[in-house]
């Protein structure tokens, strides 16, 4: 236990060290803008004071220093020893009242006396210090200053020992103002503030940033770490399969292939916690790196509000899952046609034959909540739709009649019922002869007819039974959409896809059906792996539905952005309702790995 408190105090200070790091650039602005704060008020918002000094001696008079005379020791230690009271007069009311008079200032003797100091710099040398908003005045304060003193000191004490070494002059710049200093200052400022922001940063931080977090409070395991791509290829790993994006989703596939070990993994649902994290982009290239080993992989786009892999494969959208989905609503629903034809209401004959539009597609669909009204012919079948733009325009869909064409699957499941009715048929035809032979052979003719008479009925009824049966179940057969027809070829090799389809804001209902749990065991037949895109789960519910219907599920987090909160909301939630959560893949992650694989890869081979 103690060990492992170490390892998180540890693990903590370099994550600590890390996002300093990470967050230097902001620090560095924090200081810049300190420092242009500190410089803008040193220079705009500081009043300028100057200060002027003037130095003096007190010892004999200045004709004894002149001859030469020499000093006495006890001479020399006088005025030091009224350094104290010398420094109170020059301050009193009575010297600065004379200089007030003395110069007409427009001052108060307290605040004049606030700005005059007295320093002994040795023992009989000191110095009249003034300061002034007023450089000029400031030096001519202390020059009176020194006079006013001087007559004052030699009526107290009737000695003439005040000597003048230097008069104050006009100081060059003010004393107040050192901008160099104040920047600096101020940088040192800014500093602590960014530093102490990033502190309180990390102290609240609750989103992921490594896998150790994962593992420490989701138990969960880190499959990949992705870095961030910034780059404008999408299908990374089809283009730059050398990429450390590239190898980072191998390794993500090899992971996937042996931690799962309840048997050969088949099919996983990709989800994230909100949009934006790379969920669809890691679908597509993790895809893309199954079919390169050689299996047979589809995508399913089950974000049918805002899927991606039609775009990124560059297949159709229209008729996707949603299509598919929808049509087990009812076949009253919706009208499926080979194409369609768009002529726009009130335009002439010409002009209409010119405008016209016709939009191939064995399975277009168009659904009874898309259009207005519709016109039949006389055998009730639809000739014509009337429909409305975006921008309010009627439109009419002019419908082409055609035979919908049955995919392998559907004949083979009608097999498969044709087969399980004739058993059935042959069955209750061998139970009627039984009966036959088991007939008293006491019986009268007459009886004997009859009994033989009611199984060649029996028979008779049993047969138009079967092949009433048979004909329902042809006709449900051809009704019921089969999911091969909405599979699109994406031109990679061993790579297939489902778009979305049309954006459907009941996606969770038509989700919530049996409807594509028994497509994925159909599919499971025909590929090797299947890799289904699901919507982020804390926007809408359908992850959470899928993730009971696939082998395992697989959750995408952005590095820095996904809460560990959340995460063990959505692993909890999938548990659940009985799916199973392999793991999860970090993405986006800072270039931290990136100059590990580029000097790797690109090392020249002696």
């Amino acid at each position: 236990m103690k060990r492992e408190l170490i390892v998180i105090k540890e693990l903590e200070l370099k994550q600590f060290l890390k996002l300093f790091w990470d967050k230097k650039l902001l620090i560095i602005i924090v200081m810049i803008i300190f420092a242009v704060m500190g410089g803008a008020k040193t220079k705009y918002f500081t009043t300028p004071v100057y200060e002027a000094a003037g130095k003096m001696i007190c010892a004999r008079n200045e004709e004894s220093i002149n001859e030469g005379a020499t000093v006495s020791s006890s001479e020399l230690s006088m005025p030091s020893s009224l350094a104290e009271t010398y420094a109170e007069l020059i301050k009193s009311d009575l010297v600065v009242g004379r200089v007030i008079q003395n110069l007409g200032l427009n001052m108060t003797p307290k605040q004049l006396s606030g700005s005059v100091a007295l320093t002994p710099l040795t023992k009989v040398y000191y110095q009249v210090s003034v300061t002034s908003t007023d450089r000029e005045r400031a030096a001519q304060i202390a020059n009176e200053f020194i006079k006013v003193f001087s007559e004052e000191v030699k009526k107290f004490y009737e000695i003439d020992n005040i000597y003048v070494v230097d008069n104050a002059e006009v100081p060059d710049g003010p004393t107040n103002i050192n901008m160099a200093k104040n920047i600096k200052i101020f940088a040192g400022i800014g500093f602590v503030v960014a530093a102490t922001a990033v502190m309180i940063m990390f102290i609240f931080n609750n989103t992921v940033t490594n896998s150790e977090q994962i593992k420490r409070y989701t138990k969960l395991t880190t499959l990949a770490s992705i870095p961030r791509y910034s780059g404008n290829e999408d299908l990374i790993t089809l283009k730059d399969s050398k990429s450390p994006y590239a190898e980072s989703i191998k390794i993500l596939r090899t992971n996937l292939q042996y931690m799962y070990d309840k048997g050969e993994l088949q099919t996983v649902a990709i989800t994230s916690s909100l949009p934006g994290e790379g969920k669809s982009w890691l679908t597509a290239n993790l895809a893309v790196a199954f079919a390169n080993t050689g299996k047979k992989t589809l995508i399913i786009d089950a974000d049918m509000r805002r899927g991606r892999q039609h775009r990124l494969f560059k297949v159709r959208k229209v008729p996707g899952l949603s299509e598919f989905l929808r049509s087990t609503l009812g076949s009253t629903d919706m009208i499926a046609v080979k194409g369609r034809r768009v002529a726009k209401k009130g335009l002439g004959v010409l002009n209409r034959f010119l405008k016209i539009e016709k939009i191939p597609g064995m399975s277009d669909v168009i659904y009874k909540d898309d259009y207005i009204s519709s016109k039949t012919d006389g055998k009730g079948k639809t000739k014509s739709l009337k429909m409305e733009t975006e921008d309010s325009e009627e439109v009419e869909v002019m419908i082409e009649s055609d035979k919908k064409t049955k995919g392998r699957r559907v004949a083979k499941k009608t097999d498969e019922k044709e087969e399980k009715t004739k058993k059935k048929a042959t069955k209750a035809r061998k139970k009627v002869e039984e009966n036959v032979e088991e007939t008293p052979k006491k019986s009268t003719a007459k009886k004997k007819v009859k009994k033989v008479e009611e199984p060649e009925k029996a028979i008779e009824t049993v047969d138009k039974m079967v092949d009433k049966k048979e004909e329902i179940s042809r006709e449900e057969n051809e009704n019921e959409p089969n999911i091969f027809e909405f599979i699109s070829e994406t031109g990679i090799e061993n790579l297939y896809v489902i778009s979305s389809g049309s954006e459907r804001l009941e996606s969770s209902e038509l989700l919530s059906t049996n409807k594509l749990e028994d497509a994925l065991e159909e599919l499971k037949e025909e590929f090797d792996m299947i890799v289904v895109d699901t919507p982020p789960v804390s926007v809408v519910a359908d992850g959470f539905i899928i993730s009971r219907m696939v082998d395992t599920n697989m959750i995408v987090l952005k590095h820095g952005n996904t809460e560990i909160n959340e995460l063990n909301k959505i692993k909890t939630n999938i548990q659940e309702i009985g799916g199973e959560v392999i793991g999860t893949v970090i993405n986006k992650i800072p270039d931290a790995n990136k100059k590990y694989y580029n000097t790797y890869y690109n090392k020249k081979v002696k």
